[in-house]
């Protein structure tokens, strides 16, 4: 009997299919994050020398938009803040 995979893109809710082009994104404790192929997901990620903090599931281009906008909306605020 073969496992299968579910997964739920933590934007949109969406419940990933065999043929969804979809990505994930990290972030990490420091503020960095990016995104990577659906594909490259099993690869140890490391920026800075460090791990992510988060792992989240995007079903395609217009969530990964969402969720970038989100990304940058973060650094603008920090950014804000220190200066």
């Amino acid at each position: 009997m073969a496992i299968q995979e579910v997964a739920t893109c933590d934007e949109c809710g969406a419940t990933k299919r065999e043929v969804n082009h979809w990505w994930i994104g990290y972030t990490f404790a420091h503020g960095g994050w990016f995104i990577c192929s659906w594909a490259q997901r099993w690869f140890q990620h490391y920026v800075g020398g460090q791990a992510p903090t988060t792992e989240t599931h995007l079903c395609g281009s217009g969530c990964v938009s969402k969720w970038t906008n989100k990304q940058l909306e973060r650094e603008n605020a920090n950014s804000n803040t220190l200066s």
